[in-house]
């Protein structure tokens, strides 16, 4: 509650965040983990997803939100985490 406070009273108007979701079957396995890992089945399209992330998610909020900044900053938790890493 604290971090939620002290982020919109001092950075909300600056900010813009943008959540992935999944339609359907998730498939957290395959785009959160690169490269392959024989131990989790389907593992290893990190690298494409954040392709998609670079090449079309974010030219798409960009031109859409009319935003300016050249700043960007990926957060993630467990397996989203490890992709940010």
């Amino acid at each position: 509650e604290e971090m939620r406070t002290i982020f919109h009273d001092k950075y909300a108007a600056q900010c813009v965040f943008v959540a992935v979701g999944y339609k359907g079957k998730i498939k957290r396995e395959r785009d959160f983990t690169y490269p392959q890992d024989n131990i989790m089945r389907g593992s290893g399209g990190g690298k494409a997803y954040i392709q998609f992330i670079n090449n079309e998610l974010l030219p798409y909020v960009k031109n859409e939100l009319n935003i300016t900044s050249t700043e960007k900053t990926f957060l993630g938790h467990s397996l989203g985490g490890y992709l940010g890493i």
